[in-house]
């Protein structure tokens, strides 16, 4: 294997694939000619994000035989993570497995370990699948994030801590209202009224707004934890802030709820 500094290289080039990417999808780039760039970069971008993913984990230097036996390995263990992830998704009565569709995560916008979280997610599936600007996102029963761009080939998802991020929430408990609202690598509970009742350790749960073409997103799906509460007697308003549930670093299948 690799030492960490050697991977480097592949993760610049990883990075650079990611922002071109996002700039196709933003950009004034003709349909046909996104479609057709991205069936030729998404499954290079993808076996980087593996690479690189699996390459944090090495220490030592392979053979090329070796390094060999390693790469087929890694191909077997990225099928089982799928597997496990399938399997655990499907085995999660809400929401219906009827209407998920699953989608491999291939980049992080704004992520360098150690330093910084990601913003949004790159999945390797787009309009063409079925996929709209609104689609939330979910792993198990926990809302990650939302579509907020989507190319024939690829979606952008807006993570719920990303900056500007925000969508009506309740507790879990006593039903206390107000909207969840991400603050960059963080998430804030906002707009609760001070008669509200918030306990630390309540579950966050989206309170549902589903719209006629399927965009929107479900009530009671998990959205965090309250792990304090800033109450103000003289304030009309009372905040939280909330633990997030999921390590989306760690995530490389994640569901589109259509």
């Amino acid at each position: 294997m690799q030492k960490r500094s050697s991977y480097f290289p592949l993760f610049f080039v990883y990075s650079a694939l990611s922002i071109f990417l996002l700039l196709l999808t933003v950009g004034g780039a003709s349909q046909p000619l996104r479609g057709v760039i991205e069936k030729i970069i998404v499954p290079v971008q993808k076996n980087l994000f593996v690479a690189f993913a699996q390459g944090e984990k090495n220490e030592s230097i392979l053979t090329k035989e070796e390094e060999q036996v390693r790469l087929y390995q890694l191909k077997i263990e990225e099928q089982e993570r799928e597997i496990r992830a399938l399997r655990d998704q499907f085995q999660t009565t809400q929401p219906s497995s009827e209407t998920l569709l699953p989608a491999e995560v291939i980049g992080f916008e704004s992520f360098i370990p150690g330093v910084s979280k990601p913003k949004t997610l790159t999945l390797d599936k787009g309009s063409k699948d079925g996929i709209r600007v609104g689609h939330v996102i979910v792993v198990k029963d926990i809302l990650i994030g939302r579509v907020s761009r989507v190319s024939e080939s690829i979606s952008i998802v807006d993570l719920t801590t990303k900056e500007g991020f925000s969508i009506t929430a309740k507790t879990s408990s006593t039903n206390a209202l107000g909207v969840l609202k991400g603050q960059g690598s963080t998430l804030l509970l906002d707009n609760v009224v001070v008669s509200e009742s918030l306990k630390k350790d309540d579950f966050v749960l989206t309170k549902g707004s589903r719209k006629e073409d399927g965009t929107g997103s479900p009530p009671d799906l998990v959205l965090g934890k309250v792990s304090s509460v800033v109450k103000k007697p003289s304030s009309l308003f009372q905040t939280a802030e909330i633990e997030s549930l999921v390590d989306i670093t760690r995530v490389s299948i994640v569901f589109v709820l259509k």
